[in-house]
């Protein structure tokens, strides 16, 4: 019995409890299908989802990947609403989880569902037992009927599946539950849950629930769990330089994406530009061939080479996309920098300009300044020269377009050979490459003018005709003046000297000078409109000048002239008579004093006193002034005064008693008619008797005015020339004048300066010479005395033609010079004629200095040594080295190599100023050597170039002395003196020659005290043009007039 409590128990309990839990878990599945959704934000990208999204919700227990803005992946699970982060692991990737999250979601989520399934079934349990021990007296009972059992119902198995590639959903289909009644009634099968087969379901989990149930209302059930998974290619797809472009959005499986490269990339060859999401290892999908890719940089042709030039292209050169190119000319070219190329990937786009040509030619032999003199007796002289050639950096470059030329032509100025006149003449050469560059060869042909010394005679009465002027070959002659024997030359003509022939001399004979022999004083020409009345009665010659009745001697005009014991005439020679001029009229001045004891400065009495005055001269002039006038006599320039007007001596005052009062004075002056047949005392006799007549009329009372007899004074008579420039002559009696030549002024006579003349007589001013004209000297009678001036650069003693050009070291900036000035310290003169002096560049004031030039920055095929010397001492010697080449300039000149001499000059002055320049030129390997423009020698001269860091150095000492007893010799050097700055230093270097001006010449100087150095057109040290120039003195030393402690500029 017991047995049996304990089995009815037991099989009750576990019937109940069975049929509870399973009544949970359909509870459950229920509510997994049909309730906690998530939404989805629509501003996330959605990758993949297990289940397809419907009106933006996604069920519970669903997978989804979502983009973030960073381009990651972020794989999140629905949970009731709620998104959670969950990882998946590699294996899982790809496929659904849903299953095992369900499982363990039941399990472990719903752990407190299995104690509540044993629990609550217990009192059914017990019912159970009681029904089962219903009859305990063992009666027999009635057995019950058996309840109507549920129908079964048996759902078919539908495996998980694959969405079809390319499709977010997959058709699932079943067939209908099974079912069947115990009772054997009929059963109805509803679907309750989900959709019917055959449909299209989306990813993730599915639950399909089908119910049956009998007609007595028992219903049993069951359901159709299934999985579809929509796979897609989760790993990102990246292009380097590119992007892919798919046919859909998600990369769902089936995708195909064309891999695109940037603009100027490009995928490597053999590289696929076609990936797919396929599937790989069973069921999992990727990206096949590739899941990345790298587009590399696309590549442009080498560019065309730049002729005479090349490019220069980033990116090392590699002419990928994006590189750029820019031309680099060679020296001598040009183009456009601005220009470039740049590739695009498969083409250069752009243009560069060709490399052109911007250096103009240069010249290879483009002569320095030539110097000549003009030849004898002529204005002119030929001078010729070689025709300069030059070269071209196109002819040693690239042949772009054809072969290179260099065209010279001849532009301006006279052709070689030509006869050119004095002055300095402008040559002009270009020369002109095929780009049109142009390079120019300009030097100057100096024509000079070889000219003696203005011709100055001792004998002032040597007269001296020099139709030429004084240049070379001109010829003057001489005669004297009245009538004196000419002794010496008639004739001398300008000559070279021979010890210079930089310079001209008159070659007097015997070296004395043309003079006038006098033995005794000549005669003297009669003056025109006169005579000459010349006796020797006192032993000597003496000769008195007078004029006839219609001339007479101008004023100041000596009038006896006498011979002196130089045979010599003292007064000179008589000038001519000049016409006769007589005064006008005789003045006779006087004064009446009257004596008023009022107001002397009465205006009414004044004028009574005037008035009356003036009827009493009318009354005489009417009376015919009692017949004294000879032709006419008048009253002129009455006036009345209050007190005495002038200091003026009175001839005669009539003597009266004074009264005392104040005095009024009338003054008056009586003109008369000048009688010229009389003479001038005769003229004044005439004038004092009318004056007389007016004495007698004042003693008469006829001037008494008021009561008041006033009294009477005269002055001295004097005479009235009319005419300007003429003055009274009281002893003669007439009005003179200057004499052609002078001029008056305050009352005197002046002879007219230079530049003025006057050729008539009588006048106050001279006349003026034409522009650039002036007169020989002063006193000039006539325009023909006016002559044209010496020009700048020339002087003569009269400063007037014939002129003579300054000499070197000389200058005349201005015209009509009678001298030239010499150069002040530290300059001289670039040749002669010059109208200013240029700076030298170094003094030296020490015996035995030494100059050392700059060192060559490059190495030399040719250069050009010029210098001026001038040695009063031909013991004394200068030596000049550079390099293999040595110069000594001495009595003679020696040009050696390497210590050898290859030429010589034995006849050689240097007691003269003496222009030396010497020239090599490895290119024809020859040594000229020129003196004052002259070829002297020339040889053979073969050596290499002046090799770079070679010297130049200038040492002065006697010949024979080796360098070695120079430099032990030399003192201590006190002063160099470049352009106007002073450098005091022990060593002796030159500054840097590149300073020099291109308008600075040579430089010398005559001081006898100093040694001096200058510069030279020519080419020499690094291009820089030097003149050298030495002044050796007579005792070989170069030293100062001073102590030798000062520094010298």
């Amino acid at each position: 019995m017991f047995l049996r409590l304990i089995l009815c128990l037991l099989l009750c309990t576990l019937v109940s409890g069975a049929n509870f839990i399973q009544g949970i878990f359909d509870k459950l599945e229920e509510a997994n299908a049909t309730g906690g959704v998530c939404s989805v934000d629509i501003n996330r990208q959605l990758i993949r989802s297990e289940v397809q999204p419907e009106d933006g919700y996604i069920p519970s227990y669903t997978m989804a990947s979502f983009y973030n803005d960073d381009e990651s992946i972020e794989n999140l699970f629905c949970d009731y609403g709620f998104w959670q982060i969950e990882e998946l692991d590699d294996n899982r990737k790809g496929t659904s989880s849903l299953s095992h999250l369900i499982k363990k979601r039941l399990v472990w989520d719903k752990w407190w569902f299995f104690p509540l399934a044993f629990i609550l079934p217990f009192p059914f349990a017990i019912a159970c037992i009681i029904s089962c021990f219903k009859n305990p007296d063992n009666q027999p009972s009635s057995t019950p009927p058996e309840p109507n059992k549920p129908p079964s119902i048996t759902c078919p198995t539908v495996s998980d599946g694959f969405a079809p590639m390319l499709e977010h959903t997959a058709v699932v289909r079943w067939t209908d539950p099974s079912t069947s009644d115990p009772e054997g009634g009929s059963v109805r099968l509803n679907r309750v849950h989900g959709k019917p087969p055959g449909s299209a379901f989306g990813h993730g989990s599915h639950i399909i629930k089908y119910e049956a149930e009998d007609n007595a209302g028992n219903k049993a059930s069951c359901s159709i769990v299934f999985k579809v998974t929509v796979r897609y290619c989760l790993q990102n797809l990246y292009v380097e330089n590119g992007r892919p472009v798919c046919n859909t959005s998600d990369n769902i499986h089936g995708t195909n994406c064309s891999l695109e490269c940037s603009v100027g990339y490009e995928l490597p060859l053999n590289t696929t530009n076609i990936v797919s999401c396929t599937t790989q290892r069973s069921t999992d999908v990727n990206w096949s061939p590739i899941s990345t890719a790298v587009c590399k940089k696309m590549k442009c042709p080498p560019p065309t080479e730049l002729c005479n030039g090349y490019l220069v292209c980033s990116n090392d050169n590699s002419y990928e996309f994006e590189s750029t190119c820019h031309p680099v000319c060679n020296d001598g070219y040009d183009t456009d920098q601005a220009k470039s190329l740049s590739c695009n990937g498969t083409h250069w786009i752009g243009v560069i300009q060709p490399c052109v040509d911007i250096e103009p030619p240069s010249f290879l032999q483009c002569p320095t300044s030539i110097t000549r003199f003009a030849d004898r007796a002529k204005t002119t002289t030929p001078v010729t020269w070689t025709v300069p050639s030059a070269t071209d950096n196109s002819i040693a470059g690239e042949d772009c377009s054809g072969p290179s030329s260099v065209t010279i032509a001849h532009v301006s100025g006279s052709q070689p050979g030509s006869q050119l006149e004095i002055g300095i003449h402008e040559i002009s050469y270009t020369a002109k490459d095929l780009s049109d560059n142009t390079g120019y060869c300009n030097f100057s042909v100096v024509v000079e003018e070889l000219s003696c010394d203005p011709l100055v005679l001792n004998d002032s009465y040597v007269l001296q005709r020099c139709p030429n002027g004084y240049s070379y070959g001109s010829v003057c002659s001489f005669e004297c003046t009245l009538g004196y024997q000419l002794e010496g030359d008639q004739n001398i003509t300008c000559e070279k000297d021979p010890s210079n022939n930089q310079r001209g001399i008159w070659p007097w004979t015997n070296d004395t000078q043309t003079f006038c022999e006098k033995l005794r004083c000549p005669d003297l020409p009669a003056p025109t409109g006169g005579a000459l009345t010349c006796s020797e009665a006192l032993g000597n010659q003496i000769c008195v000048m007078s004029c006839s009745d219609r001339y007479q001697a101008a004023k100041g005009t000596p009038l006896q002239y006498v011979c002196g014991e130089g045979q010599e005439w003292i007064q000179g020679i008589p000038p001519n008579c000049t016409d006769r001029v007589n005064p006008r009229n005789v003045i006779l001045p006087g004064e009446l004093f009257y004596y008023y004891s009022g107001d002397c400065s009465n205006t009414s009495v004044q004028q009574g006193i005037k008035n009356n005055f003036v009827n009493v001269m009318e009354n005489m002039d009417t009376d015919g002034w009692e017949n004294i006038c000879p032709s006419y006599c008048t009253v002129k320039g009455v006036t009345v005064t209050c007190g005495p007007q002038n200091g003026r001596r009175k001839r005669n005052i009539q003597k009266r008693d004074l009264a005392v009062g104040n005095q009024i004075v009338l003054n008056f002056n009586i003109y008369m008619e000048w009688l010229p047949n009389k003479t001038f005392r005769e003229n004044e006799n005439l004038a004092n008797a009318v004056g007389d007549t007016i004495e007698s009329k004042t003693n008469g009372g006829a001037f008494d005015v008021a009561g008041i007899t006033p009294n009477l004074a005269f002055g001295w008579s004097d005479i009235a020339c009319d005419q300007e420039g003429l003055v009274p002559d009281y002893n003669e009696g007439t009005c003179v004048g200057c004499a052609p030549g002078k001029y008056l002024k305050d009352d005197e006579c002046l002879e007219c300066q230079k530049g003025y003349y006057q050729d008539e007589e009588y006048q106050v001013t001279c006349k003026t010479c034409p522009v650039g004209y002036s007169t020989a000297n002063s006193g000039s009678t006539s325009s023909a005395g006016c002559k044209e001036k010496c020009r700048p650069g020339s002087f003569s003693n009269t400063g007037v033609q014939p002129c003579s050009v300054c000499p070197l070291g000389y200058y005349q900036p201005m015209p009509g010079s009678t001298e030239c000035m010499i150069c002040p310290s530290n300059k001289y003169t670039e040749s002669t004629g010059s109208t200013k002096c240029f700076y030298m560049d170094a003094v030296f004031v020490e015996s035995g200095a030494n100059v050392t030039l700059p060192r060559l920055t490059y190495s030399l095929s040719s250069f050009t040594l010029g210098f001026l010397v001038k040695m009063f001492n031909t013991s004394k010697s200068l030596e000049m080295t550079i390099a293999h080449i040595t110069i000594i300039v001495g009595k003679k000149i020696y040009v050696k190599l390497n210590g050898h001499t290859v030429g010589m000059v034995t006849q050689f002055d240097t007691q003269k100023w003496t222009q030396i320049t010497i020239t090599w030129d490895n290119s024809y390997r020859e040594i000229k050597c020129y003196c004052n423009g002259e070829e002297i020698l020339s040889g053979d001269f073969r050596m290499t170039d002046l090799p770079f860091r070679s010297n130049l150095m200038i040492v002065s000492g006697d010949p024979g002395r080796s360098k070695e007893n120079w430099c032990k010799s030399t003192q201590r050097y006190y002063g160099l003196s470049w352009k106007q700055d002073a450098i005091s230093q022990p060593s002796i270097l030159f500054i840097d020659i590149q300073t020099l001006l291109p308008e600075d010449y040579f430089v010398i100087s005559k001081t006898q005290t100093s040694m001096k150095i200058g510069h030279f057109t020519g080419e020499i040290i690094n291009g820089s043009k030097i003149m050298i120039e030495i002044q050796l003195e007579s005792d070989g030393g170069i030293f100062s007039p001073s102590d030798g402690k000062e520094n010298w500029t």
